[in-house]
């Protein structure tokens, strides 16, 4: 009996050494990061006023692949191909469910679109 437990331990010890430096890298420094706001009190509630109201009007910005007439066949795509390795020439199909990824897609432009037109205001 005590013979199978050493092996066992044996075995568990020597998976965990071979798995160690596949999952146990040193800790990646986080990046510095900040708001983009430089008045964060008047421009938040500028941006979230914004927002509101850009919801509430259902109101999709062009020129950001998010309207039918911007999509190829008319019908919104339902993967993206990311090309990726050092010469770009391999590709990878990212599923895009309209279900989860067209709501959050208009989400996030009309963030974008405010976040750059508080910007320019700026200027």
């Amino acid at each position: 009996m005590e013979d199978k437990e050493e092996e066992e331990r044996v075995v568990i010890a020597n998976i965990r050494e071979e798995q160690h430096s596949q999952y146990y890298h040193e800790p990646v420094a986080v990046p510095k990061h900040s708001s983009p706001f430089k008045d964060n009190g008047k421009e938040v509630k500028t941006f979230a006023r914004l927002l509101q109201e850009l919801e509430s009007s259902d109101f999709i910005p062009s020129n950001y692949r998010l309207t039918p007439g911007e999509w190829e066949t008319g019908i919104y795509p339902i993967f993206e191909t990311i090309p990726f390795g050092k010469k770009g020439n391999r590709r990878l199909e990212v599923p895009l469910p309209p279900h989860i990824w067209l709501k959050r897609a208009i989400q996030w432009v009309r963030c974008l679109v405010i976040m750059d037109s508080i910007r320019d205001s700026r200027q």
